[in-house]
């Protein structure tokens, strides 16, 4: 009896070509649901169609079929939707085209949100990841990427930014920045973008671009928006004022590096360009006297130590340093008059030395004194650097003599 039951089981049980015959049509029937399952062409032009329905319901939702139709495919599936509807809608009339503009308008933002967040946000965040020859946007978040980082705060910051450029990646002008108070994340976000996003590669001195930048960098409003705020995108934007002021693309000078450093007060990346300069072997005039004002304002500002190994001896020496920084006709101020003089006050032309500047940082250190009765007399106060630059100087030989003779009894006193 049991030998019978087994050989009726081995005769009710199916061979092997049966068992692949069903595994095949088990594969071609799931296959074949998720082919209907796929928006088709016949499905698209039919709900093409019913976007003329006299019905607005029903266009309404045909609009709302078509929006879910292409949620969720890829991109080719998703350009032969759009090939579609551009067909269909040659034919159709002037409502029924608004529309399916209207419709392709929103699939193109979908499509761009998508791209974005696959990119920014999905497995292809690490920028050596990123293929780029992809697309565009892949390119530009590597380029991005290189400059502020990989972390949380850069992409989200990018995100922010490329969905604001939209499909086309039409990055905003800093020619059209904002400069009102209700405008000034705004203009951050312009910033951001045009310092990331759009910066040349290879330094561009002397060039409209750079010049113009410069000047929209500098607006105060801006800065003082960047520096107050303890937001991701204002930390973003610090670390692309210190990319550029490191990589400087738009070939600016040493002053105008270290007034942005300033300005922002990025005190880290200032000091290291004070260092630059401080400890070159010949450095120029203007650079050197600029970044002696300058690491005396992160002195006064940042608590930075005031005795260095290396820019002691740099500045020791740049007291008998008698190259021009800079001769200043355009700010003519009064020549103070003596009580014997009966003359009015002149006005007079101040020549700058770098002698000029480093004995009056050295003075800084001293007892209280105002040097402008010790023949310094023109000095005038900056908003950025603390004393401005072409201020610090003399209208005559005679007077610097004078000058230098009593800040040297006053390095004797201490």
């Amino acid at each position: 009896m049991l030998q019978t039951v087994h050989s009726l089981r081995r005769q009710c049980a199916p061979q092997p070509n049966v068992w692949a015959l069903l595994v095949a049509t088990t594969l071609l029937v799931f296959g074949s649901s998720a082919q209907s399952q796929s928006p088709t062409t016949e499905s698209v032009e039919s709900l093409v169609l019913r976007l003329a329905d006299p019905s607005p319901i029903t266009r309404r939702r045909a609009a709302d079929h078509l929006l879910a139709e292409v949620t969720g495919v890829d991109q080719l599936q998703r350009e032969r939707i759009i090939q579609t509807m551009l067909r269909e809608s040659l034919l159709a009339d002037l409502e029924t085209q608004l529309t399916i503009d209207r419709l392709l308008d929103e699939i193109t933002s979908l499509a761009h949100r998508q791209n974005v967040d696959r990119i920014v946000l999905g497995m292809l965040a690490t920028p050596d990841q990123v293929d780029s020859s992809e697309s565009p946007l892949a390119e530009t978040w590597r380029t991005f990427a290189g400059r502020v980082g990989n972390d949380r705060e850069a992409r989200e910051t990018f995100r922010q930014i490329a969905l604001r450029a939209g499909p086309t990646l039409h990055w905003p002008q800093l020619s059209h920045l904002p400069t009102r108070d209700q405008r000034r994340e705004r203009a951050g976000i312009t910033l951001i973008s045009h310092l990331g996003c759009v910066v040349p590669e290879t330094p561009q001195p002397h060039s409209v671009q750079a010049k113009r930048v410069l000047s929209q960098i500098r607006q105060t409003p801006l800065a003082e928006h960047s520096v107050t705020r303890a937001d991701a995108g204002s930390r973003v934007m610090g670390r692309l004022i210190d990319r550029t002021l490191q990589e400087n693309p738009y070939g600016w000078t040493m002053a105008e590096r270290l007034h942005l450093g300033l300005l922002y007060q990025r005190d880290r990346e200032t000091e290291t360009l004070c260092q630059d300069v401080l400890l070159a072997q010949r450095p120029l005039a203007g650079d050197l006297a600029a970044a002696i004002l300058a690491r005396q304002q992160l002195i006064a500002t940042a608590n930075l130590p005031t005795s260095e190994t290396g820019m002691e001896v740099t500045l020791a020496a740049s007291r008998q340093d008698r190259r021009v920084v800079s001769v200043s006709p355009e700010q003519l101020v009064g020549q103070p008059r003596n009580s014997t003089n009966s003359l009015p006050m002149l006005p007079a032309i101040i020549r700058t030395r770098v002698q000029d500047v480093a004995v009056w940082a050295s003075l800084q250190n001293a007892p209280q004194r105002d040097l402008r009765e010790h023949g310094m007399w023109g000095l005038q106060a900056d908003p950025v650097w603390g004393t401005r630059l072409s201020s610090i100087g003399f209208a005559s030989e005679a007077e610097r003599a004078a000058f230098l003779a009593w800040a040297e009894t006053v390095h004797a006193d201490h």
